[in-house]
């Protein structure tokens, strides 16, 4: 396995990526907060018959920081700049929460780049929130900014896992970051998670949701699964 730092034209971006190369590329995308490590077990495992690449995203890890909050548009350019460089045509897409959301959004920008998708713990992106959620948002928005940052990672650790295990795990990350770090991470996920894109993309797609997922997202896999032919849950 190779690791590398790849200059896109936004910043540095660490991933790594076998030196003997398989048929298929399977490109992983962490969860919020998360890094490359958290597919350490699944890159192992893939090596011997694809081709797995793991990457830092923008505000995570070893990649450039950008100036401006977390945006799925950059990203999404910046996994397109990743696959140019690496000479992959077509790719299967496997992400886990944050990571489900941003391969949703490259591959409504570049279907023709994704021949199939995973998502763990993330619900269909062209689904709206409706305005309850939206004033929820709002709310959350204001209170990140007066909070001590012992509670951002309480109320982080709340708002993305629902068992003890999982929530330490989200603390245990986000103590990596500072405060200032930890607001653009959340308010641009939210900001992409809201807006949303416009329509669903036609794409093979397995979705895996936990025992304890939320509701919501359960929910939304299941009525979208249930009117689309090539969706698995």
């Amino acid at each position: 396995m190779v690791c590398v730092v790849f200059l896109s034209s936004y910043g540095p971006v660490y991933y790594e990526c076998p030196r003997e190369r398989r048929n298929l590329a399977v490109l992983f995308l962490h969860a919020l907060g998360s890094d490359h490590r958290m597919f350490d077990k699944q890159k192992a495992r893939f090596e011997t018959s694809f081709t797995p690449i793991v990457v830092d995203l923008p505000w995570h890890g070893d990649s450039y920081v950008p100036s401006k909050r977390l945006d799925f548009e950059e990203i999404s350019q910046v996994i397109k700049e990743l696959l140019d460089h690496l000479g992959v045509i077509e790719t299967v897409i496997s992400g886990v929460s944050l990571g489900g959301y941003v391969a949703q959004y490259f591959a409504y920008r570049h279907p023709e780049r994704v021949k199939a998708l995973h998502m763990d713990g993330a619900h269909p992106l062209h689904m709206r929130f409706n305005p309850f959620i939206n004033g929820l948002a709002r709310v959350h928005s204001l209170i990140t900014h007066i909070l001590p940052k012992w509670m951002i990672y309480m109320m982080a650790s709340v708002i993305l896992s629902t068992d003890k295990p999982s929530r330490h795990m989200v603390r245990t990350h986000f103590k990596r970051y500072e405060r200032k770090r930890l607001i653009h991470l959340s308010e641009g996920a939210k900001y992409g998670l809201l807006k949303g894109i416009e329509h669903p993309f036609d794409l093979p797609m397995l979705m895996t949701i936990g025992e304890q997922e939320f509701g919501f997202i359960r929910k939304r896999c299941e009525r979208f699964a249930a009117k689309h032919h090539n969706v698995v849950l």
